[in-house]
């Protein structure tokens, strides 16, 4: 099955990321499995976090993610790897209480956008596996970011619309050397080379 990204921008598809959708009903079709296995291949070809149904022209709420070693290059604060997963009507609740944060987002259905995003530093999700059978749980760092990101666009909602106005923002291509750079000074200030991971972040509990 040969999935093709829709960019927000492509007057002619992009609807299909920004209109409501109806909820998946179970037991899944042997259409949408064969999809799902397809949206996964897609997450891995591309080499991306994730992808939703809506990305590759499918109006359903259904996303795919997982995390890696790569985004420990990337990002200070993975609490941990996260094989890759499916999530069918997922959603999220923020716990306000741990705060929120901006950092890098981007997106493959968004081109020509690229910038910081607040959000929550951690979450409660919740979703549906391919058997209709309910997962929940916890997210922190940039897990948490992964999850609302992907769930967002199950609610036909884009991180375009969310960037900090005080801070730059705009095509990929044109930022990245902002945000490499902002990486390599944060790595040498921890004595680690441009090309080496971030340690796993630690999440410190706290006591009422």
């Amino acid at each position: 099955m040969l999935l093709e990204i829709v960019d927000i921008d492509d007057a002619d598809k992009k609807n299909v990321l920004i209109t409501p959708m109806a909820a998946v009903t179970f037991p899944l079709q042997e259409d949408e499995r064969m999809f799902i296995e397809a949206l996964k291949a897609k997450v891995v070809a591309l080499g991306a976090a994730g992808l939703a149904a809506t990305q590759v022209g499918v109006a359903k709420p259904i996303t795919a993610f997982h995390v890696t070693e790569d985004a420990r290059i990337w990002r200070e604060d993975v609490t941990h790897l996260v094989p890759l997963m499916v999530l069918i009507n997922p959603s999220y609740e923020p716990l306000e209480e741990e705060g929120e944060i901006a950092d890098w987002e981007g997106c493959y259905s968004g081109k020509n956008y690229y910038g910081k995003i607040k959000r929550y530093r951690a979450v409660r999700y919740r979703g549906q596996d391919e058997n209709g059978t309910w997962i929940e749980g916890i997210a922190r760092g940039f897990f948490a970011r992964l999850v609302q990101h992907e769930t967002d666009h199950c609610h036909h909602k884009m991180c375009i619309d969310r960037y900090e106005e005080s801070a730059p923002y705009g095509p990929q291509e044109a930022l990245l050397p902002q945000r490499k750079e902002e990486l390599r000074v944060r790595k040498e200030s921890l004595g680690l080379g441009a090309d080496d991971p971030f340690p796993f972040h630690v999440i410190k509990e706290t006591t009422s």
